[in-house]
């Protein structure tokens, strides 16, 4: 009997004290990372280092910035300015590199830490500054980004307050990031081709690939009202656009992006 109470007391403390690798309360750093010096701050998710350069913070997006002839997002600027806060009191700041390393635009896309190992990323999202990305590449991060994300969006902080959520339907769709919400009305590619093809009810198609997605989950869309975020593309000036195609068109790298109403 006291070694049974003995058990259960260990198997108590082991429940309790253990945390899956990766997940923590602040998204503080966990793992090694490269300690680099920046340069240059674009906007409020990307910085030039020293060494030349260019860094895209992975697994967010922050509102635009202006640029020449087009106006600055809302929460943009702000975005900008608090990054630009919180590298203030160092010239470094530590990078967890991405596999792959590099976006399609020739930037290096990194999980990007203060010195202390507290996640700029985590900062800017628990302020409502950023929206949280689910792309193809793994990320340890993503609960706990989730969870933060969850707090400022229920609190209506920043972003959250005044970013438009849009209706599919109702509202005039518009190119660049966004949040659309509306009504699954079809299914196609599920039994061949490279990618799935989720049509909404309205002027908008979601396209993935096929190897990222299970049946059971497609299913589960069916008829379903989703809200789903990523850019936006205007196919109607494109060589791909005919009669038989929806004229926005969303891809989507990770069924996270993807959430049930």
């Amino acid at each position: 009997m006291l070694k049974k109470a003995l058990y259960r007391k260990i198997g108590a403390f082991f429940i309790v004290c253990y945390i899956p690798w990766g997940i923590t309360d602040n998204c503080g750093l966990v793992g090694r990372a490269e300690r680099v010096k920046w340069d240059y701050i674009v906007d409020g998710d990307t910085v030039w280092l020293k060494d030349g350069r260019k860094v895209r913070f992975a697994g967010i997006n922050t509102p635009e910035v202006a640029h020449e002839t087009r106006p600055a997002e809302i929460m943009g600027e702000r975005a900008l300015e608090t990054l630009r806060q919180l590298l203030s009191s160092s010239a470094e700041l530590q990078l967890q590199i991405t596999e792959p390393a590099y976006d399609h635009h020739g930037r290096l896309l990194a999980y990007p830490f203060l010195i202390d190992g507290t996640s700029i990323n985590g900062e800017l999202i628990k302020r409502g500054l950023a929206f949280q990305l689910f792309t193809e590449i793994k990320n340890p991060y993503q609960f706990c980004l989730s969870q933060f994300e969850q707090r400022a969006r229920k609190n209506k902080l920043g972003i959250w307050k005044q970013w438009p959520i849009l209706d599919v339907r109702a509202d005039k769709l518009k190119s660049g990031f966004q949040i659309v919400r509306g009504y699954i009305s079809g299914i196609r590619g599920k039994k061949s081709g490279d990618h799935i093809w989720i049509e909404f009810d309205g002027p908008l198609v979601i396209r993935m690939d096929r190897d990222r997605v299970s049946n059971n989950w497609l299913n589960s869309l069916k008829a379903r009202r989703v809200e789903v975020r990523g850019w936006l593309v205007d196919r109607r000036n494109k060589e791909i656009q005919n009669k038989y195609h929806k004229r926005w068109l969303l891809n989507v790298y990770n069924s996270e992006a993807v959430r049930l109403l």
